[in-house]
C-alpha cells in the first residue's frame, strides 16, 4: 500500500470515528516490527496513531484483532498506562490509536517506578472483571511439554539459515547443544518440583498478558508516567513466561536487580504462590533461549519480506550484523547465569 491509499483508507476511518477529521496526513513512524505504523494528523491540530497490521500467513495471529480485544478489556482498568482504541477496520487491517505525547525508553533509563508501573499494569489488567472470550497469546504454553516444542519448533526454523551466513549458522549449532543438555537438567528439576511433564497449569496459575512485554514497548510522558503500548500478540498465558520474558527481551533491558520488585508482586497474588515462584525460577532459561532464537530470525528466509512491509528502507545486512552481535552476547550470558535469585 503506497502513501496516498493509506492516507485515504486512514483519512476516512477517522472521519467515521469523529466528522471533524479533515485534511489528513501521515508522518511514518520508525518501526523494527511486521507493521507500518503513522502519526496521523489533521488540518486542526488533532493526531491518531494509525497502525497497519501485516497479513500473515493462515493460521498465523490475527495481529489487529488480538490488540484491539486486549485494549478493549484492559483501558478501562488502566487509562493512563495504555493508548485509548478508538477506531478499526477489518478490511483494511487498519486500527486508530490514541497519540501518546511521550518519547521511547533509553536503554539505561528503567528505574525502580518504572517497574512498579508494569507490575502494577498486570496487577490491574488481571484484576478487572473479563467480558468475553480473549484468545491465548501468541505462542502461549501451560505445559511443560508445550514449551519444550516451541524451542525445538525455533531450534528447527534456524536450519533454514543460509549457509553463507556462516557465523549465524554455528551460534545456532551452539544453541542446540545447550539445550539437548538444559532440557534434561529443566525435566530432571520439574520431576523433583512434581511437576507433570505434559499436565497444563491451572487456570489460577495464567494470567492475561501483553506478550512481548516491557519497556522497548513503552513511553514516557513528560510528568513521568509511563504508557505501554504495542499488544498484537497479547492474550493469555504462563506466569513463568511473563515474568522471564520481562528481563530476557534485548532492546530496553531491565536490570535483573529489579526481578523481584517485579515477580513478587505476581506471585503473592496467585494461588500457592510458593510452588508458583520455583517453577518460574526452573523454566527461566527456555525463555533466554528463545530470546537467543528470536534475534537470529533475521536470518530467516521469510524475515526480510516482514521488515520490508514494515519499512521499505530495510537494511538487511546492517540488520543482521546487529541481531547476530545481540543474539551472541545473550548467549554467552545465558550459559554462564545463575541468576541467584530469592522471592519472599
Amino acid at each position: 500500500m503506497n502513501i496516498e491509499a493509506a492516507t485515504s483508507a486512514v483519512a476516512r476511518l477517522w472521519a467515521e470515528q469523529d466528522p471533524g477529521a479533515r485534511g489528513v496526513t501521515l508522518e511514518p513512524c520508525p518501526v523494527s516490527g511486521n507493521n507500518r505504523v503513522f502519526v496521523a494528523r489533521r488540518s486542526d491540530g488533532g493526531k491518531v496513531v494509525a497502525k497497519f497490521y501485516y497479513a500473515g500467513q493462515a493460521g498465523e495471529t490475527d495481529r489487529l484483532r488480538a490488540e484491539w480485544d486486549f485494549l478493549a478489556h484492559a483501558y478501562p482498568a488502566c487509562p493512563r498506562s495504555l493508548p485509548c482504541p478508538l477506531a478499526q477496520a477489518g478490511q483494511q487491517r487498519l486500527a486508530l490509536y490514541e497519540f501518546i505525547d511521550g518519547v521511547k525508553f533509553g536503554p539505561d533509563q528503567v528505574g525502580a517506578a518504572h517497574v512498579d508501573a508494569a507490575a502494577g499494569l498486570i496487577a490491574a489488567i488481571n484484576a478487572a472483571p473479563v467480558a468475553g472470550e480473549l484468545p491465548p497469546a501468541r505462542e502461549a504454553c501451560f505445559s511443560l511439554a508445550e514449551h519444550f516444542a516451541v524451542i525445538d519448533r525455533r531450534l528447527d526454523r534456524l536450519n533454514t539459515i543460509a549457509l553463507e551466513d556462516a557465523a549465524a549458522v554455528v551460534l545456532a549449532g551452539e544453541m542446540r547443544h545447550y539445550w539437548a543438555e538444559r532440557r534434561a537438567a529443566i525435566e530432571a528439576g520439574a520431576s523433583a518440583l512434581g511437576i507433570c511433564f505434559d499436565q497444563p497449569i491451572p487456570q489460577d496459575q495464567r494470567v492475561l498478558s501483553p506478550s512481548d512485554f516491557g519497556f522497548h514497548n513503552a513511553l514516557l510522558r513528560p510528568d513521568g508516567e509511563v504508557v505501554f503500548i504495542d499488544f498484537e500478540y497479547a492474550g493469555w498465558d504462563d506466569v513463568a513466561k511473563l515474568a522471564s520474558d520481562f528481563f530476557f527481551q534485548p532492546a530496553v533491558p531491565v536490570d535483573r536487580s529489579h526481578y523481584q520488585r517485579f515477580v513478587a508482586p505476581i506471585v503473592r497474588s496467585m494461588a500457592n504462590g510458593a510452588a508458583v515462584r520455583r517453577r518460574i525460577d526452573l523454566l527461566r532459561p527456555i525463555f533466554g533461549l528463545k530470546w537467543c532464537c528470536i534475534m537470529l530470525n533475521h536470518f530467516l528466509p521469510d524475515m526480510a519480506v516482514k521488515a520490508r512491509f514494515a519499512d521499505p528502507d530495510h537494511d538487511e545486512v546492517r540488520r543482521k550484523s546487529e541481531q547476530l552481535s545481540k543474539a551472541r552476547k545473550a548467549f554467552q550470558q545465558l550459559v554462564i547465569d545463575s541468576w541467584p535469585i530469592s522471592i519472599s
